[in-house]
């Protein structure tokens, strides 16, 4: 759909410093960089320093004095104990001496605009692959979610009146795009928290954060690819979700940790009632409930002078109800004398993550395409805390394993009584979805970026939300109920590899990047020999037939063998001043699982091997200003 979306990002911090500093804490957003990115204060925002009084650090950026100290970096790729990387921006903690720890306004701290000019496919032009245009929102080969969205953030703190306790709250909207020139508001995390410091310095302190509408941003998991607790963990569930966290942090010495616990709510609609058909939905809705636990602890080790190792540890887990399944039918259970509540489906898992990172933070690649599949994500181009440093190295692997109750598909055999057709039909089994990733990451020469990620995740994985299953509900068959026809499944392997090199004096930042894909397939013999394949491409999260119009999904023809997928791309990024800059992106993918559409006669028929479809070229050209 050919729209014009002005990106207007407002990300709002507000803190008053004493007049010797000033800064703010960027938390970052993106579970795969296991990273806190920290920037100076926006420089319209900064308050003009009094020439009366001396500077007792001795460095003066812009004419004001700063100190060092109050950023209070972290070490390379390492998130702070206790801070939830999917957190809205937030002030950074102020030392014990200083007696104003938060802002008592409220203002607009900072604008982004984005212009996109883009196409997915340069070699062919069609519903699914539109002709260049700008701010279309599908400006590579994916054919995913905007990255030109329009968010607006008022955020505000303040100290409490008791001693130690402080408060604060954010209204986060984002507008989206309806067609015909409408847009339509939707909350996207605002939350108020209130938090009690057990001491000055603010390190040792519990919170609670209340999510009234929408909780997307506080999820389980830590690569974005591997996350799980959204809205999307309830069956064919279009709204938002509203949840609560509470959080505890401690330090002592070079030790911190952190351990937190949370719940979510949503009203699921019933679609298999005793008084309905089997898979009919009634309109009425049951509140379900989502728990939601977890920890980790992170020690800090001075090595090589001035430079810290730091090892983190992260876990975390929970439970999600997901309400009724509507392929049993609870009048077979009530008949069988079994609890009507059986056939609901409970889903359970666990997180973890180990991470060890040497030397300062590297910053995430030059990638757009990283941004737009994490929609929590704001494009921030790489800063000079990328590059802070001559050299740094970092090493994160993480993993999330899941499962959950659905239908066992049976074939009741030829005579079966009554009863046993109904056992056949209320019959459970676990579903299990396992991932893994793992994440390297190094700076050398000051400014040349490598990053290389492995990511494997089994079929089960990627449709354990969306369809939830394959047939929806269903667990896959095994092979003795396929009256002598076989299936073999298999999970997708996806390396990715980028690297980045900035030239300062020009303001200019190259990249290149590359990603092969194994994807996920479902291969059904026949008794003949005769081979159908499902290739599945990316995670799931819709119910719907969105799937295969986006081809994220792809049914091959009959004895088609699937292949496998690679994507190059060059990106470059010129700074044309402190407030405006471009990035460019050109890429080229090969992916012989490609369709496209031809009319023959009054049908439309699937064309595959065509080289238009199967190796598309994509561009993408956006201009961003910051100020």
């Amino acid at each position: 759909m050919n729209t014009i979306r002005v990106s207007i990002i407002v990300l709002v911090a507000s803190l008053m410093l004493a007049p010797s500093a000033r800064a703010i804490e960027i938390i970052d957003s993106q579970p795969t960089e296991a990273a806190e990115k920290t920037e100076a204060q926006p420089e319209a925002a900064k308050p003009e320093a009094k020439a009366a009084e001396p500077c007792p650090s001795g460095v003066m950026e812009d004419g004001i004095c700063v100190d060092p100290e109050a950023l209070e970096l972290a070490p390379a790729d390492m998130p702070k104990p206790g801070k939830n990387v999917n957190e809205p921006v937030k002030p950074v903690e102020k030392k014990a001496e200083e007696k104003s720890a938060f802002a008592q306004f409220s203002d607009f701290m900072d604008v982004w605009i984005t212009f996109t000019f883009s196409d997915d496919n340069l070699r062919h032009n069609d519903s699914f692959t539109p002709s260049i245009d700008i701010n279309n929102g599908r400006h590579d080969f994916e054919n995913s979610t905007d990255v030109a969205d329009t968010h607006l953030v008022l955020y505000k703190n303040m100290d409490g009146f008791l001693p130690g306790v402080f408060t604060e709250a954010g209204l986060v909207l984002r507008f989206a795009y309806k067609g015909d020139g409408e847009y339509k508001l939707k909350d996207d995390g605002s939350f108020v928290g209130l938090r009690y410091a057990f001491d000055e310095e603010k390190k040792n302190y519990i919170e609670v954060t209340g999510f009234p509408l929408n909780a997307e941003r506080f999820l389980l998991g830590y690569s974005y690819e591997l996350t799980w607790g959204g809205k999307n963990s309830w069956p064919q569930n279009t709204e938002v979700v509203p949840g609560v966290r509470l959080t505890g942090h401690g330090q002592f010495g070079g030790t911190s940790f952190y351990a937190f616990a949370g719940l979510k709510t949503h009203q699921q609609t019933n679609r298999d009632e005793l008084d309905s058909s089997s898979g009919a939905s009634t309109g009425s809705a049951k509140t379900t409930y989502a728990g939601m636990f977890g920890g980790g602890v992170r020690q800090d080790i001075a090595v090589l002078d001035d430079t810290n190792l730091s090892i983190q540890l992260d876990v975390n887990g929970g439970f999600i109800q997901k309400g009724d399944n509507p392929m049993i039918n609870e009048l077979d259970l009530e008949a069988l004398g079994e609890d009507t509540n059986a056939d609901d489906i409970v889903a359970q898992g666990v997180s973890a993550r180990l991470a060890l990172a040497l030397g300062d933070p590297i910053g995430d690649p030059l990638d757009l395409h990283l941004y737009r599949r994490d929609p929590r994500n704001l494009f921030v181009s790489p800063d000079d805390t990328s590059y802070k440093g001559s050299w740094a190295v970092s090493l994160s692997g993480d993993m999330t394993y899941m499962k959950e109750n659905l239908r066992k598909f049976t074939n009741v055999a030829v005579g079966a009584t009554d009863d046993e057709i109904k056992k056949g039909s209320i019959a459970t089994t676990d579903f299990e979805a396992l991932g893994i990733a793992v994440h390297a990451k190094a700076r050398v020469f000051t400014d040349l970026r490598l990053h290389a990620s492995y990511f494997y995740r089994n079929l089960e994985f990627l449709i354990f939300d969306g369809p939830h299953g394959d047939p929806p509900f269903y667990a896959f068959p095994e092979n003795d109920q396929l009256n002598g026809s076989t299936l073999e499944i298999s999970g997708e392997h996806r390396m990715r590899f980028n690297a980045d090199y900035r030239i300062k004096p020009a303001h200019l930042v190259l990249g290149v990047g590359f990603e092969y894909l194994i994807p996920a397939r479902k291969t059904l013999t026949d008794l003949d020999g005769n081979k159908y394949v499902t290739v599945y491409k990316e995670r799931e999260t819709s119910a719907s037939s969105t799937y295969l119009t986006r081809q994220i999904r792809a049914v091959l023809p009959r004895n088609l063998e699937p292949s496998n997928i690679m994507t190059f791309k060059f990106m470059a990024r010129y700074e044309f001043s402190k407030m405006l800059s471009a990035q460019l992106e050109v890429g080229y993918m090969e992916d012989f699982n490609m369709f496209k559409y031809e009319q023959v006669n009054t049908d439309l028929q699937k064309v595959y091997e065509e080289e238009d479809v199967t190796n598309p070229v994509s561009f993408a050209l956006q201009l961003q200003a910051k100020f």
